[in-house]
């Protein structure tokens, strides 16, 4: 026998004996080298279609510069949004698999606001090979408040007018986000008694994980409390959601797969008085939830809804963690979305989960010439050179004007009981303004 063969021979018998002796849990789980599985998030984008802004409408000022969103921008700061995208996968930045989208993809749920997103959504999977998946927000459903401002004379159109055109329901949301989650889906819950819950869906994803994708958004007559197949701000998850949700966790974790979910609100509170501040921002019944999905094993869900980046955990009684992974609205300030990497341990089961925010037009520019002649390539950054003074500071040199009096009384004043608002007849705002404190010069400041 050649001296190489049998040299070949020891070696192998070595290797043979030393793996009979290594502890058993110390053998790397299956996946241990797979590379990271890398997700991107974009919540709250509210894509408005350009074609309803106008400039000329006073009511669309009004409305437009009253709120936290950029809403005649927010097409642009999308399409920004989704070229960093390109751009860093491209460039080696990051390498990205799949891209979630957690809900409130519209203003108001305006019908050519979906198909317009689902054309970007699409043109952007063919160019990158990143899939993209969808699950709807409050805002998306049902929604009679979806508007157009070019009615007769400036006024607004909405869907009460128009229904035909500007009113989505979850068939139509279905059919135009199709390729984006529900031809692909494993499965897609049905409900016996109704339609709540109906855009839920499962599918498994490469690297031994599944996305639960999970609609608890209320706008059918099954679970309004109005009775009527309109959008109301109430977060919920049905029993017989939240059974499926479970059985598909403890499906997906039989057979080995870590789970991922996404849906709109918060199922865990990210910070004191949530509740109180925003009471419809938590899923109903949020903790039973939470230690329910926990057990069965799913440890990390993203939310969007509350328009902030945190990260909140809730701790089962059976000392299981879920995860709740807040990403802040795409199209207000900072303007940002979420890098999120998982990586399986040598653990059996250990997962990790990196997160990073990276601006809209890291890679790209936030181009608003479509809707407005005085301001076009915006310099970077977005966020600080024109959100931050449009929305806080009241308005970019002789430009559009936002009224961060109005967006405070919008946001704050409608909490106040009716005797307290008729001592406010300017508005909360107002009465801070005649004590000497300038609400936009004191939210950029605090900003």
């Amino acid at each position: 026998m050649k001296k190489g063969l049998i040299k070949a021979i020891a070696i192998l018998l070595t290797l043979v004996m030393l793996t009979g002796v290594v502890p058993a849990g110390a053998i790397p789980a299956k996946n241990s080298y797979d590379p990271p599985v890398n997700f991107g998030v974009i919540s709250d984008p509210h894509y408005f279609p350009e074609s309803y802004v106008n400039n000329e409408s006073e009511v669309y000022f009004h409305e437009a510069y009253c709120d936290s969103k950029l809403m005649g921008e927010s097409r642009a700061i999308i399409k920004a949004a989704l070229e960093t995208i390109a751009a860093r996968k491209a460039n080696g930045h990051y390498n990205m698999d799949y891209l979630l989208l957690p809900g409130d993809l519209t203003f108001e749920g305006e019908k050519l606001g979906h198909t317009e997103f689902a054309a970007l959504l699409k043109a952007f999977e063919s160019e990158t090979g990143i899939e993209v998946f969808v699950i709807n927000g409050n805002h998306d459903i049902n929604n009679y408040s979806a508007v157009d401002y070019n009615g007769v004379n400036g006024g607004k159109i909405t869907a009460r007018d128009d229904p035909e055109r500007l009113f989505t329901t979850p068939e139509i949301f279905k059919e135009i986000y199709a390729d984006f989650g529900y031809n692909q889906a494993d499965e897609i819950f049905k409900s016996a008694t109704g339609k709540a819950g109906g855009l839920s869906y499962s599918i498994g994803l490469s690297g031994g994980y599944r996305l639960i994708a999970i609609d608890s958004c209320v706008y059918s007559r099954d679970v309004t409390a109005s009775g009527r197949d309109t959008k109301e701000s109430t977060m919920s998850i049905t029993p017989e959601l939240a059974d499926w949700v479970v059985t598909q966790t403890r499906e997906a974790a039989k057979n080995g797969e870590t789970v991922i979910a996404m849906v709109h609100g918060s199922l865990v509170e990210h910070f004191d008085l949530q509740k109180f501040v925003s009471k419809n921002s938590t899923i109903f019944n949020n903790e039973e939830l939470a230690g329910r999905f926990a057990d069965a094993g799913m440890h990390f869900i993203f939310t969007g809804h509350m328009h902030c980046n945190d990260v909140a955990s809730f701790v089962s009684g059976n000392d299981e963690t879920i995860y709740d992974i807040e990403t802040c609205e795409l199209s207000a300030y900072p303007c940002t979305y979420r890098e999120a990497s998982f990586s399986k341990g040598l653990v059996q089961g250990h997962v990790s989960c990196k997160l990073e925010s990276v601006a809209a037009d890291a890679e790209s520019f936030v181009d608003v010439s479509n809707i407005s002649e005085i301001y076009g390539m915006i310099e970077r950054p977005f966020s600080e050179n024109y959100c931050k003074p449009m929305l806080y500071g009241g308005s970019i040199e002789d430009g559009v004007s936002y009224s961060p009096t109005g967006y405070f009384d919008n946001s704050f004043l409608f909490r106040a009981t009716d005797a307290i608002k008729e001592e406010l007849p300017d508005g909360l705002a107002g009465y801070l303004r005649s004590k000497g404190v300038d609400i936009g010069a004191e939210l950029t400041k605090s900003s």
